[in-house]
């Protein structure tokens, strides 16, 4: 296809545009694995930080008693600080809380992930999860399920 010279000032840009946006194909969004270990009363992770993108949370329950979930919280609250309901467990709708995602509560010994999309901040992870233990009612952060991460 042949095109007078004039209208060749708009196409050769926009083709060399559109190259441009292919050759990018989303190579700007980073990609991590992070590794969380849930167990009473704790939460361990492989990387307390991260580049800001998507980032996969692949948990493992090792309980041993109690099934746990995960939240990932955007807050600048500090990860003992955040507010709390009455029962311990965390305010989900509170000023300065943004739930950014959740992996549903599954049993101990199970596996469980998640990929969420980060933006760069401090953010905090969390089982907020209420039921019993030895007879009582415990709120899994209030026991200490609680861990600062970052994305960078």
């Amino acid at each position: 296809m042949r095109f007078p010279p004039a209208r060749m000032l708009f196409v050769l840009p926009a083709l060399l545009g559109a190259f441009a946006l292919a050759a990018c194909g989303g190579s700007d969004r980073t990609e991590t694995t992070v590794d969380v270990v849930l167990k009473e009363w704790s939460i361990e992770l492989s990387d307390a930080s991260a580049p800001a993108g998507d980032i996969t949370f692949d948990l493992d329950n090792e309980g041993p008693d109690h099934a746990h979930q995960l939240l990932i919280i955007r807050t600048d609250f500090a990860p003992g600080q955040l507010p709390t309901k009455s029962n311990g467990t965390v305010d989900e709708g509170a000023d300065g809380v943004n739930v950014i995602g959740k992996i549903a509560k599954f049993d101990e010994g199970k596996r469980s992930s998640g990929t969420f999309t980060l933006e760069a901040g401090k953010y905090v992870l969390i089982c907020n999860l209420y039921d019993e233990d030895k007879g009582e009612k415990v709120s899994h952060y209030a026991k200490g399920m609680q861990v600062a991460f970052t994305a960078e």
